[in-house]
């Protein structure tokens, strides 16, 4: 299968039922790179992804997402990216970056993931 890499925002969107049931069945297929990219601080996500079992390549908490998105786009190989948010400010961030964007509320009927 053709590699894809997804991120995903944390508050508001991991931290929901939809973001949490999406991961973990991702997770679970294991053919995925996945990612968490938030604004919100470290032990936050931490603590969260610890409780739920989840493990992802990689979580950065950043102020500015679009830049540790970029960086992950250039270091991972994957044909498609694709972030997962739930604000204006999520799709502008995936935009900037060259990710494709989802919005929480079109969980789980997205097709993309």
């Amino acid at each position: 299968s053709i590699m894809k890499a997804i991120a995903f925002d944390f508050d508001g969107t991991l931290d929901t039922k939809e973001g949490s049931d999406i991961f973990k069945q991702i997770q679970r297929r294991g053919n995925r790179e996945l990612f968490i990219v938030s604004s919100s601080p470290t032990p936050r996500i931490d603590e969260f992804i610890d409780e739920m079992d989840m493990r992802p390549n990689e979580r950065i908490s950043a102020l500015i997402k679009f830049i540790p998105l970029r960086r992950l786009k250039t270091e991972t190989d994957a044909s498609d990216f694709i972030y997962v948010g739930n604000s204006y400010r999520d799709m502008l961030a995936s935009r900037i970056a060259g990710w494709e964007y989802v919005d929480i509320t079109e969980l789980p009927s997205s097709d993309k993931l």
